[in-house]
């Protein structure tokens, strides 16, 4: 099974619109592979409603993407590792209506 990193010590540059399960959310893309809403409220990160909100606001700033244009399964970005890696502030985006 993956590792997660559950660390919110992690010294990321977060932004005011993002959320603290934004970061498991990614480290969970990062980990498993590509995921739907249902399958993370299946992992405990969240409850389907909230992640499908999460994601869509990740997407919005280019964290996360659609997998081969199918809406309701995601992938983590290049931005979205970035991000993981400290490599991305993340006070630089706007999502276009943050949640």
């Amino acid at each position: 099974m993956p590792s997660v990193n559950h660390h919110a010590n992690v010294p990321r540059q977060r932004a005011e619109w993002m959320r603290p399960t934004d970061d498991v959310i990614l480290e969970y893309l990062r980990s498993y592979g590509n995921l739907t809403p249902k399958a993370l409220s299946n992992l405990d990160v969240c409850t389907r409603g909230h992640a499908s909100i999460r994601l869509n606001t990740l997407r919005e700033v280019g964290f996360v993407e659609y997998v081969a244009d199918t809406e309701g399964l995601f992938k983590i970005t290049e931005r979205g590792e970035d991000y993981l890696d400290e490599d991305f502030d993340a006070s630089t985006v706007q999502p276009d209506d943050s949640q």
